[in-house]
């Protein structure tokens, strides 16, 4: 079993409910974490969904909590449908289907809010899967923020990002690991933003071997040329 640093919710076989836990003030808007513990006699899981108040918009704000809660209902009906196809072997062995869904705030500061959200599900075998993916949105008007929008020239800035990569790839030893020839970073890449650096997520399997798992490349503001939009400086 995965264990994450937030709380959750134990409650009986069959069971599900979800709690809300008290405003966690982190930056400019409140980040609040909605917890649910569902278990059944083939399946387990854990979740935690952000929910958001202070966002400057509140038709938007709205749509940004369901969004969240239907995330995680998501990742709810992928546990059970990988409890129905676990194999023979794995229940005779009293094993069951797992599913975590959780995030972490990696900003909140300056207008922008930024989280990483992890998801893991076991259904059966030597591993499981571990999907890991970004959110960013601005908190006056809750508009999400892809890639692009980093940078006052895209193009440029998705050039920067790619030559960024290929020197850490370098750097970190890891271009033997590659299981492609020519890996590029493209304007739908999943990021998530600190304070002081844009970080790239690499999904399991994609680039690298399951065995690397998720691999991220934090690429500091400070080395972008004159691109990067001035309001996701620190």
């Amino acid at each position: 079993m995965w264990h994450f640093g937030t709380m959750l919710v134990s409650l009986a076989v069959g069971t599900a409910l979800s709690q809300t836990a008290p405003l966690t003030h982190i930056g400019d808007i409140a980040v609040s974490p909605v917890t649910q513990r569902v278990e059944a006699e083939a399946m387990v899981f854990d979740g935690t969904h952000p929910r958001f108040s202070g966002i400057g918009d509140a038709a938007a704000q709205k749509r940004l909590n369901a969004r969240m809660a239907e995330w995680e209902k998501e990742a709810l009906a992928r546990t059970k449908a990988a409890a129905v196809t676990m194999r023979d072997d794995d229940r005779s062995e009293q094993r069951k289907a797992e599913g975590v869904f959780s995030y972490e705030v990696k900003r909140n500061s300056g207008g922008v809010v930024s989280l990483l959200f992890s998801e893991y599900q076991y259904a059966g075998g030597a591993n499981g899967l571990d999907v890991k993916t970004g959110l960013t949105f601005f908190t006056d008007s809750g508009s999400l923020l892809k890639l692009p929008g980093l940078f006052s020239n895209s193009e440029e800035g998705l050039r920067q990002v790619n030559a960024l990569i290929r020197a850490q790839l370098r750097e970190r030893g890891l271009e033997s690991q590659l299981l492609v020839s020519d890996p590029e970073v493209d304007q739908e890449a999943p990021f998530y933003l600190t304070d002081t650096a844009l970080v790239i997520v690499v999904p399991e399997v994609t680039w690298f071997p399951h065995v690397l798992g998720t691999v991220e490349f934090s690429l500091p503001f400070s080395q972008f040329s004159n691109c990067l939009r001035a309001e996701f400086h620190s």
